[in-house]
């Protein structure tokens, strides 16, 4: 997929005919760390003046997924989705971590933030790491 059609992933566009029912469309993006590695996702709704972000760690989470559905009835969900492994499995995707497993009693510890944005300073916080989306390489 090229940066343009990624990039309008970033906007809600109108209800879309193909995403009545069980319709979707699900992209693997790669958000830039900052300094220290974090990475913040999130959104924004300028109408309620309300935001979400997530932060993580790159080096927990390198992977990011965003799924969107959109009905014709006005329904709207998404996933904002960091992650370590696949989501579509390792015959579906070429990364190296599509075929991540733990094995039996292995742990790992992840930890992220999740926030519930309602003022301007907090939305322009997490405006500040907005840019354009690059296509995922490892597809």
């Amino acid at each position: 997929m090229g940066a343009a059609r990624l990039n309008r992933y970033k906007r809600i566009p109108d209800s879309r005919a193909e995403h009545v029912g069980t319709g979707e469309d699900c992209v693997f993006v790669d958000p830039p760390a900052d300094r220290k590695g974090q990475v913040h996702v999130g959104l924004i709704n300028p109408k309620r003046r309300l935001g979400f972000e997530v932060v993580y760690h790159r080096k927990q989470f390198p992977r990011f997924v965003n799924w969107q559905h959109f009905g014709l009835d006005g329904s709207y969900v998404t996933g904002l989705e960091p992650c370590y492994g696949s989501l579509l499995g390792k015959d579906n995707d070429h990364s190296p971590l599509a075929i991540t497993s733990l094995k039996p009693g292995q742990k790992r510890k992840y930890e992220l933030t999740m926030r519930v944005l309602d003022g301007k300073a907090q939305i322009d916080g997490l405006k500040k790491y907005d840019g354009p989306l690059l296509p995922v390489a490892d597809l």
